[in-house]
């Protein structure tokens, strides 16, 4: 987990850890903070809630980008 101020290259460590993973086989997810709770919440109304988590921990890669 990488917590820093902005501007310090959060987001470019990131997207280059993410293309090495791809490269080398694995899945990766990229989101905002607000994006998988949506998901999540929707996909709990609609009584899909064990899917959606099952996607999530299924990605070998989980990057959450813009918490603020």
């Amino acid at each position: 987990m990488l917590f820093r101020m902005p501007g310090t290259g959060k987001s470019h460590l990131a997207k280059a850890l993410s293309v090495f993973a791809v490269k080398s086989g694995k899945s990766v997810h990229r989101a905002t903070l607000a994006e998988p709770i949506a998901a999540l919440s929707q996909a709990e109304r609609e009584g899909r809630l064990a899917d959606k988590i099952r996607f999530y921990a299924w990605v070998s890669m989980l990057i959450v980008d813009e918490i603020s």
